[in-house]
């Protein structure tokens, strides 16, 4: 006889009649969700690793418009000894994420894509409400 937990049914995860978003404790869950998080972030970093590989070209795009309203002969100056490197990495941290999005977002993502529900369509011209008529 399997012990009862409430309006959750049975605690045993091999219960047939448990709903399936119930087959996982709350720690199961909990591990399942630190282990996305830790993957995002890894892809995350690998990201930024990338950026940097490719981090002059992608500074350039980024101060185009600042450059060509410049005017000629001139260029950016860095008032502080650490503000160069902070732009570089801050450039390469924001396109890190940008690589890594379509990763987070499948990791992090909903697990099952439910379809949505259709309105049909109204009976007659001016009917809003096809089921109260």
């Amino acid at each position: 006889m399997a012990v009862t937990a409430g309006r959750f049914g049975s605690e045993d995860p091999e219960d047939p009649e448990r709903p399936s978003r119930f087959k996982f404790s709350v720690l199961e869950q909990l591990e399942h969700v630190r282990k996305r998080i830790i993957n995002s972030a890894i892809a995350v970093g690998v990201g930024v690793v990338v950026a940097f590989a490719v981090i002059n070209p992608i500074v350039d795009f980024v101060f185009k418009p600042i450059r060509s309203v410049l005017p000629p002969d001139s260029k950016l100056i860095y008032t502080v000894p650490g503000e160069a490197f902070s732009v570089y990495v801050t450039i390469a941290l924001i396109a890190g994420v940008v690589l890594a999005s379509p990763f987070i977002s499948t990791t992090l993502g909903p697990r099952k894509l439910q379809p949505t529900p259709r309105m049909p369509l109204p009976a007659k011209p001016g009917e809003t409400d096809p089921v109260r008529g």
